[in-house]
């Protein structure tokens, strides 16, 4: 049995250009074992209007993140929590795809993440 499809894809061309990545973080620690971090990331957007698709959806992006843990003995955890924004870009004179549509439009998301991890010394 082979596998198809009934029409091809077509190639998606991407262009991306260079684009600056800005991260800090910190750490504070405490006795019997806590500590604090906190931290801040800028990305800047990559993908020129031309080249703008919805399947990679690129904005400017700032991203804040608290976090809390423990080391002990035998075990270390963590847990943090992250804030993603992208800021809202607006789109015009993308190509237009074999269909005939195109991805001008206006672009905002924001993404929350948690984390938590656990360790175990042996």
């Amino acid at each position: 049995m082979a596998i198809g499809q009934a029409k091809p894809v077509p190639p998606l061309t991407l262009n991306w250009r260079s684009s600056w990545y800005f991260a800090w973080g910190v750490t504070r620690k405490f006795d019997g074992g806590w500590r604090t971090s906190a931290g801040y990331m800028f990305s800047e957007n990559s993908v020129p209007n031309a080249n703008f698709t919805p399947l990679v959806p690129d904005t400017d992006r700032h991203a804040w993140s608290v976090g809390l843990g423990r080391d002990t003995r035998n075990w270390t955890w963590d847990i943090a929590y992250q804030l993603t924004r992208g800021v809202p870009r607006t789109v015009s004179g993308s190509a237009l795809s074999p269909g005939g549509e195109s991805a001008d439009g206006r672009y905002e998301w924001w993404c929350h993440a948690l984390t938590v991890s656990v360790g175990r010394r042996f």
